[in-house]
């Protein structure tokens, strides 16, 4: 079995685009803007469309998308339609289980937090006197 990742999506809380929030960002990745800062239905679609280029599934060779129970996966019609045109098997969580469940929080999620916590620091000790702001993560 292979694993596969796709570039990043970031989603910002903003209502107009800023392209200075990408700055550095890893080669690829995307933007979308919402208000809340929160994915919602049509930011997941795009981020799916892109995930079906990226992992070009087939039906000997499906994509297993394991997911949590936010309505923007779970109660779409259109996405549930696109994800059985394009071999891709979603796999949702209950709501509000996923600390328990879903093995990224563990497994990926922690460690990374970890590491970014790591990475603040240093850039912290490096760059005195400055903040980091949205504009430094990337």
């Amino acid at each position: 079995m292979q694993l596969g990742f796709t570039y990043p999506t970031f989603v910002f809380p903003r209502v107009k685009e800023n392209p200075r929030l990408m700055d550095d960002a890893v080669p690829g990745s995307s933007a979308v803007y919402h208000k809340s800062g929160w994915i919602n239905k049509d930011s997941f679609i795009a981020w799916f469309k892109m995930l079906v280029d990226f992992s070009n599934p087939f039906p000997e060779k499906p994509v297993l998308l394991l997911l949590d129970g936010h309505c923007s996966h779970t109660k779409s019609q259109e996405l549930i339609n696109m994800a059985r045109e394009k071999n891709v098997i979603m796999l949702t969580s209950p709501p509000h289980t996923t600390h328990r469940l879903q093995p990224l929080d563990v497994g990926s999620m922690a460690p990374l937090q970890n590491y970014y916590e790591q990475e603040v620091r240093k850039w912290l000790f490096n760059n005195t006197g400055r903040l980091v702001t949205i504009y430094e993560v990337g």
